[in-house]
């Protein structure tokens, strides 16, 4: 993996604090879907589809946290994993914006990592992991407007 382009230690500090933060966010973004899947189940009447696709965003939210993670090993770091409190709302509605917000964040921090991203291999997984995060976004906001504003 070439990384040429990250001359001076500060770029590949950068490079790496923006990998540890993807990391961070990934790895809180499937423990809330999770456990949000769990709950969707037993208050939503019919919720077992919607906590289906909640397991399926958290199985892929675990992927994209294991890229970046591999990625800041292979560079030579430990990844740094804090994990942050998460809060959950018995509001479907609330619950949905609140991920709407989240994908939406994270669709814009991979336009980001991509700006100074140098390795071309990398490039397309990132492409890839903001696919995800933009089906996220579609799903979410499409359920979002079934239940109603």
């Amino acid at each position: 993996m070439e990384y040429k382009n990250l001359t001076t230690m500060k770029d590949k500090e950068k490079f790496i604090k923006m990998l540890n933060y993807g990391l961070n966010y990934e790895y809180t973004d499937f423990f809330t879907y999770r456990k949000e899947s769990a709950m969707m189940q037993k208050k939503i009447v019919s919720g077992e589809k919607l906590a289906d696709e909640f397991i399926r965003f958290s199985n892929m939210e675990l992927r994209h946290a294991d890229i970046l993670s591999n990625k800041i090993v292979e560079l030579g770091f430990e990844p740094i994993w804090q994990m942050e409190n998460i809060f959950y709302n018995d509001s479907l509605r609330e619950t949905l914006l609140r991920h709407i917000e989240k994908e939406n964040l994270a669709y814009k921090f991979y336009t980001e990592l991509q700006k100074i991203n140098t390795d071309l291999t990398f490039e397309i997984v990132i492409k890839g992991i903001q696919q995800d995060e933009k089906e996220h976004l579609n799903r979410l906001t499409n359920l979002f407007k079934k239940i109603g504003n």
